[in-house]
């Protein structure tokens, strides 16, 4: 008999048992306070009457995202000491949609309006003044700099 084969998950609507899913790991509730805390509050299990968290209560590994493991020099997968359950039937898989044309075309109009037009355009003398074109000597003789 392994060890987890009278295990099941306390997580809500989960019928994960060690008997009928032997491949799947169950994790100890942590003791550390505060983790253990915002496990119960994860799990959306109110300690009282119907439910108390002892060394027995176990939430399967379903719950927890692959990046929640690490594996040993062994070969074992363990479960980091930070991770939070947090994959459960009513939470939703965030997947990001895709963009529109129209969130596009009006996000690029936006930027557009927001950009505030030159005050006058510049004439090509002024460019030519603003960068200092006019210390730049214009008569340099190519065929002279390549012999030196």
């Amino acid at each position: 008999m392994k060890l987890n084969d009278h295990r099941s998950c306390c997580v809500t609507q989960c019928e994960s048992d060690g008997r009928k899913h032997p491949s799947i790991s169950f994790h100890s509730f942590p003791t550390n306070a505060v983790l253990h805390k915002l496990w119960v509050v994860k799990i959306r299990r109110d300690p009282g009457k119907f439910f108390k968290v002892t060394t027995k209560t176990v939430v399967c590994s379903k719950h927890f995202k692959p990046d929640a493991f690490k594996w040993t020099p062994t070969g074992r997968r363990c479960l980091r000491a930070s991770s939070v359950p947090s994959v459960f039937p009513w939470s939703k898989p965030t997947v990001e949609r895709p963009v529109s044309l129209r969130t596009v075309l009006q996000e690029t109009t936006n930027m557009i309006s927001e950009c505030t037009p030159l005050a006058e355009p510049m004439e090509e003398s002024d460019v030519v003044e603003e960068i200092g074109l006019y210390d730049i000597p214009l008569d340099l003789d190519v065929e002279a700099d390549r012999s030196i």
